[in-house]
């Protein structure tokens, strides 16, 4: 019975993530939600099992992410403004304390990486050094920060491992193109969900999509694997750049984003 729930992810379509402003979660357990829009699965509604191989996991990344994480507190007060600001919005600040809280790593060194950044272990909120130094303002860097607070906040970790029993199979194609199924509508999830990050914190949402923009051209500039990524794939974990671009546009008008006015510090534009 699980592996016929696992398989009908295959069948989501594109428009259940942007009929009217809201969406549902298909595994949802949401504790937090506005205007419709998830924000928050509490983690208590998952296994203690599945809690504690991710908290495993995070402890087994932490000390190579916090070598390679280096000096660069200009760079980290930037970014960890934001992120305090988009948490601020949301009234998400709380997701910042306790023992198994997010935390952010700078990772200096990496100044010609893509501009984007990465939610790891289901904890860690990794920035390259590159994402400040290579976006046009502030709210470009707030749509990439809001995207993996998302991915944060709806547990799509813990999700993927529910949803498998703790298993990552990678035999059977037909759990492979699974897989990659759920992993599109978490990426769905969090594009979405970190709009409303956005216009929670007064940022421009349609930033998010100047910023996908340029992180294509940066792909196809650089002629890296990100380009893998970013176009269509049979097991990609990624929906493609025009469709994200599609989904973004959709919900930025139907939610009325376009009306959120920037906060009075011009760079928030």
């Amino acid at each position: 019975m699980r592996n016929l729930i696992f398989l009908a992810f295959l069948a989501i379509p594109l428009q259940s993530f942007a009929n009217g402003c809201g969406f549902s979660l298909t595994d949802g357990r949401i504790t937090k939600q506005d205007d419709g829009v998830p924000l928050y699965v509490e983690r208590a509604t998952f296994s203690s099992d599945i809690l504690n191989r991710l908290k495993h996991q995070a402890n087994l990344d932490a000390p190579k992410l916090i070598s390679e994480a280096g000096s660069c507190p200009q760079k980290s007060v930037k970014v960890q403004k934001v992120l305090t600001k988009l948490l601020k919005g949301s009234g998400l600040e709380f997701i910042m304390n306790g023992k198994d809280a997010l935390k952010l790593i700078v990772l200096c060194g990496k100044t010609k990486s893509a501009p984007v950044a990465r939610l790891r272990s289901a904890k860690y909120l990794v920035v390259p050094a590159s994402l400040p130094d290579n976006t046009k303002n502030e709210a470009q860097i707030a749509a990439v920060i809001a995207h993996e607070i998302a991915h944060y906040t709806l547990a799509h970790h813990a999700r993927l491992m529910s949803m498998t029993s703790g298993r990552m199979p990678a035999i059977a194609p037909s759990w492979r193109d699974a897989l990659s199924s759920i992993r599109k509508e978490h990426e769905r999830e969090a594009d979405l969900a970190g709009l409303k990050l956005m216009a929670n914190a007064g940022y421009n949402a349609t930033s998010a999509i100047d910023h996908l923009k340029a992180v294509q051209a940066y792909a196809t500039k650089k002629a890296s694997h990100m380009i893998r990524k970013l176009q269509r794939e049979p097991n990609a974990n990624h929906p493609s750049t025009a469709e994200r671009l599609q989904l973004l546009g959709l919900q930025i008008q139907q939610c009325g984003y376009e009306n959120v006015k920037a906060l009075s510090n011009p760079s928030n534009s």
